[in-house]
């Protein structure tokens, strides 16, 4: 596990489009974890565990504003030895859980929360694939945020 390895703060970022009530409730309680949700109707912020509110409709602008705003700052005070990124494209439009996201708002994401892991954690980001269904968006998103991570330059 992470803590034999002596990881003692990591910050979790939730983009799939449904709520992580699971990973909420194995840290609930645990101040050395981060866990910022952004797939949930209501905002809350209670002991490390904030949800962000995203309307049912969003512009890709709006969704970064909002990272800009709840994430950045946040992670930026806690100072986690690495971050998870709970990546999902189901909020893209035409998804099972559309939220009005263009494919390419997954792009600025991925560019978004990899500055922050550089500037924070020496880069330590790990992404995990969490939600999607859709071939095309799959085939149009992924490469690209594998490109954007691994700074390969194929796609800008």
């Amino acid at each position: 596990t992470l803590r034999e390895k002596g990881v003692k703060r990591f910050a979790i970022v939730d983009t799939d489009c449904h709520h992580a009530s699971g990973t909420r409730d194995i840290f609930l309680t645990d101040d050395s974890v981060l866990h910022v949700c952004f797939c949930y109707q209501d905002y809350s912020d209670e002991h490390n565990n904030i949800d962000v509110a995203i309307p049912n409709r969003t512009s890709d602008e709006e969704y970064l504003a909002r990272m800009r705003q709840e994430f950045i700052p946040r992670v930026t005070a806690f100072q986690p030895e690495y971050i998870f990124w709970e990546f999902g494209y189901d909020a893209t439009q035409g998804e099972y859980g559309d939220k009005g996201l263009s494919r390419d708002s997954h792009l600025r994401m991925a560019r978004l929360i990899k500055e922050a892991a550089d500037r924070v954690c020496r880069g330590r980001l790990i992404t995990i694939l969490c939600g999607g269904s859709g071939r095309a968006v799959a085939a149009h998103t992924i490469p690209r945020i594998i490109d954007t991570l691994a700074e390969l330059g194929r796609y800008r």
